[in-house]
């Protein structure tokens, strides 16, 4: 009777006791890349399941990964323990936890009563716990991660050559040529362009010639150099310069020094340099403002804009006649960016009496001289003095002026003064206030002597900004001599994701004048091609009215336009077709022309570029006007100096990339030339070898960047180096002796011995490790201490000695690494 006894209490035990499942014989692995508060945890995270919707984690992995100490009760059903300075005792239920092979695993999901928020993706296999910042590696690896960002900061500017920008004696030249000829009834015609951008007495140097059969031979011929990021200066054939309270012609054969940013008081003069028969497009605010086109001599020029309202951008459009579109920047700084307490200088001198290479028809026999000094008060305040000195046909005039310009940001107002004289006075005012984010009021007053004699003009300007348009209004109240005149100006444009347009209506009236002026201007662009539309107005002293619609479009390689103008003064119309085709070698144009009154007009032009003395194996469509060069000299660095010498291998077969594109280059003995590179804008070049029979030698600077002028030619070497591979297995074995299925992220840190540089990777899941870019020397690999005391492991061996020398396989297996179990401590007797 007492065993009913015995076998009845032993069934009640048994009852109240909940055991959990024991997956040993359906539980599968899985094992998850981890990340912990957003760090990642190269050692993931191993789970188990048995129905591939719940994942369990053991109990004991769960504690290595959380630094905790949390233990599973199977008897009372409880997960009791220390984590991060908490108690915790949590009931469990029997669906919380599984066992296999007797060791608990408990279910993500029963985390999140210790606060911990838990994900696993199954399809990507990635495991994410947010502790709200609480694990204790947390911060530590958020420090890790921004030393190994920092790491690769250095490895990247190790791995980087920078060019700093330099002048040469003499360079190899860029030069564009297109050549022209025309057909009609009336004449034939026939002329060349030619443009050089090259390095002359260690500045750049621009030369442009022109020679056709309606005008004799003409140029331009500059040197000009950049002092520092703020200041430059250029001597030759100048052109749009302007005086401070003198009206100067602006061009001339002279020199200019001083800051690179130009002084809000003058007016802002665009004129350059382009392919003729070229259209240039001025935009404001990407609105199409204005519209021109180049002349048979290259020139093209805008009229004089006022911008002290630096809130506007300006850019040019440059369509040449092939159709290619250059985008080119119209810079109006009016603030020098010196530092307060600094001075710096400026000085302009020219003389229309004599030149280089340009000549003139008409010589208006003019001389000119500025020279102003500067002071940075504050951040917003400069304070100018100087001296002017003009003399022409109309007067002989010097003047002594001081100056005032506040620089502030776009919700404050600024101002610009300058006033001086002596025999007269003389000043310039402009003052510019924000009436609201998108409302401005500006005022200008000027008085001086100008080329009708003396001059006070006034003007009143409003504009605002709302949406895509823009709105401005201008009133002017002028006095010249014993005349006065009132003058009002309206402009209004829109703009559109396709297009944009703009008008303007100007008047003037005086005591000897009442003009008027109507403008509309507009484009339209998609994928049907490109049009644009311009008509112009004016009445009073020269009566023309106009209309100017155009086309253009690209078509099976072909580059189309047609044109048609009317011009309702003379009552003529003006049908103008070209068409155009760009090769490798030279791009070619074809146009006619149907004129009213002079019947058919034909036209065929052709424009090339080449480099230096290799006009034929360097000829191409491609301009060369802003382009800079670099001479790049690869070889194996044998002795690792860092210098080419005798002994050191040229290496003939290397590849440029710039946008992942191969980069055109010219070959030379032991040097390669890289051409076409695009100049005053930052680039970056890859440097790439394809030598079959040394395939690991690798360059020391893989990315070189350049920012560099028009013309320019550095020389640079670039020393490759031998580069090699390392893998190989670490194993772990079970406590009874046996390879384990998976080994886990094990943590190696490799260490060169010659400098002292480590390298610290995590292995595969399954052991296998593998270094790449290895320099030559003697190395030492060995598995991190931490890593084997966080997990309680031993190893043998430990640690692995090789060394990468000429005489070693580019790729090295390294002999096996086990893992084993740590031994439990003996108890001592």
């Amino acid at each position: 009777m007492q065993y009913l006894y015995v076998l009845f209490f032993l069934l009640s035990f048994y009852c109240s006791h909940t055991s959990a499942r024991e997956v040993g014989d359906i539980a599968d692995f899985v094992f998850a890349d981890l990340y912990v508060d957003q760090q990642n945890f190269p050692e993931g995270a191993e789970l188990i399941t048995d129905n591939y919707e719940d994942y369990y984690l053991s109990q004991n992995n769960l504690n290595a990964l959380l630094v905790s100490h949390l233990t599973i009760d199977p008897t009372g059903n409880r997960l009791s323990g220390e984590i991060w300075g908490e108690q915790i005792d949590i009931e469990l239920d029997e669906a919380h936890w599984v066992t296999l092979d007797g060791e608990p695993h408990i279910r993500l999901d029963v985390l999140l009563a210790l606060g911990i928020e838990s994900d696993f993706n199954t399809r990507t296999q990635v495991l994410v716990f947010d502790t709200r910042e609480r694990h204790p590696s947390s911060q530590e690896k958020k420090r890790e991660a921004r030393k190994n960002i920092l790491a690769a900061m250095q490895r990247k500017r190790a791995n980087q050559l920078v060019l700093n920008d330099q002048y040469q004696w003499y360079t190899a030249p860029y030069v564009d040529v297109q050549l022209s000829a025309s057909d009609s009834k009336q004449n034939s015609s026939a002329s060349a362009y030619v443009s050089v951008n090259q390095d002359l007495a260690h500045h750049q140097a621009q030369i442009i010639l022109t020679d056709s059969d309606n005008d004799k031979r003409n140029g331009r011929f500059q040197l000009s150099r950049t002092l520092t990021e703020l200041s430059e200066y250029q001597f030759g054939d100048l052109q749009g310069l302007t005086g401070a309270l003198l009206q100067a012609g602006g061009s001339g054969l002279g020199v200019q020094y001083g800051a690179t940013h130009s002084s809000a008081s003058k007016p802002l003069i665009i004129q350059g340099y382009a392919e003729p028969g070229s259209d240039v497009e001025l935009y404001r605010n990407d609105v199409l403002f204005d519209l021109v086109r180049v002349t048979a001599n290259g020139q093209y020029r805008f009229r004089p804009l006022q911008v002290f309202n630096s809130n506007h951008s300006y850019h040019l459009m440059i369509q040449s006649p092939d159709g290619k579109r250059v985008r080119r920047a119209v810079s109006h700084q009016a603030h020098s960016g010196y530092k307060p307490g600094q001075w710096y200088s400026n000085l302009t001198a020219y003389t229309t009496k004599a030149s280089i290479l340009k000549k003139r028809r008409f010589n208006p026999q003019e001389k000119y001289l500025n020279s102003q000094l500067n002071y940075v008060v504050s951040a917003q305040d400069e304070i100018n003095l100087g001296g002017e000195w003009l003399e022409n046909t109309r007067q002989k005039t010097f003047l002594w002026y001081l100056g005032w310009e506040r620089a502030n940001r776009s919700t404050d107002a600024k101002w610009s003064l300058k006033a001086g004289g002596h025999e007269q006075f003389h000043y310039d005012l402009k003052w510019l206030t924000p009436l609201s984010t998108t409302q401005t009021l500006s005022l200008a007053s000027q008085r001086g002597y100008g080329q009708f004699g003396k001059e006070n003009i006034n003007t009143l300007n409003y504009e605002q900004t709302f949406n895509r348009w823009q709105l401005s209004s201008t009133l002017g109240l002028s006095q010249i001599n014993q005349l006065h005149y009132k003058s009002i100006d309206g402009y209004l444009s829109y703009q559109a994701d396709s297009g944009s347009v703009s008008t303007n209506v100007s008047q003037i009236r005086g005591d000897d004048a009442h003009e008027q002026q109507y403008s509309m201007i507009g484009s339209l662009f998609g994928n049907w091609g490109r049009a644009r539309f311009n008509w112009n107005k004016s009445t009073g002293l020269f009566e023309q009215h106009s209309l100017a619609l155009s086309y253009a479009n690209q078509f099976s390689g072909y580059h189309g336009s047609l044109q048609l103008r009317r011009s309702f003064t003379q009552r003529r119309n003006t049908t103008s077709f070209s068409l155009s085709k760009t090769f490798d070698a030279m791009a070619v144009n074809a146009s006619a022309t149907y004129h009213e009154s002079n019947g058919w007009q034909f036209g065929l032009s052709c424009s090339f570029s080449f480099y230096g003395s290799r006009p034929l194996s360097t000829i191409s469509s491609q301009s060369g006007r802003q382009s800079s060069s670099v001479k790049l000299r690869a070889f194996y660095d044998r002795n690792n100096n860092q210098r080419f010498d005798e002994q050191d291998q040229y290496l003939p077969d290397i590849a440029v990339m710039m946008h992942g594109n191969k980069v055109d280059t010219v070959p030379h003995p032991q040097a390669r030339t890289v051409l076409h590179l695009p100049a005053n804008r930052p680039v970056t070049l890859e440097v790439e070898h394809n030598e079959l029979d040394v395939l690991y030698l690798q360059p020391q600077f893989g990315l070189i960047e350049a920012d560099l002028h028009p013309g320019a030619q550095p020389i640079v070497d670039v020393p490759f180096h031998l580069q090699f591979e390392a893998e190989g297995i670490i194993s772990l074995r079970n406590a009874d002796g046996k390879l384990a299925d998976l080994t886990g992220r094990v943590a190696l840190q490799l260490t060169r011995e010659t400098s002292g540089e480590q390298t610290i990777i995590y292995t595969e899941s399954d052991g296998f490790f593998f270094f790449d870019k290895l320099k030559q020397g003697k190395y030492h690999l060995e598995v991190s201490s931490h890593y084997l005391a966080q997990k309680a492991l031993t190893c043998d061996p430990c640690q692995l000695r090789f060394t990468l020398d000429e005489n070693s396989e580019q790729l090295v297996i390294l002999d096996d690494l086990t893992l084993f179990p740590t031994p439990p401590e003996q108890p001592k007797s």
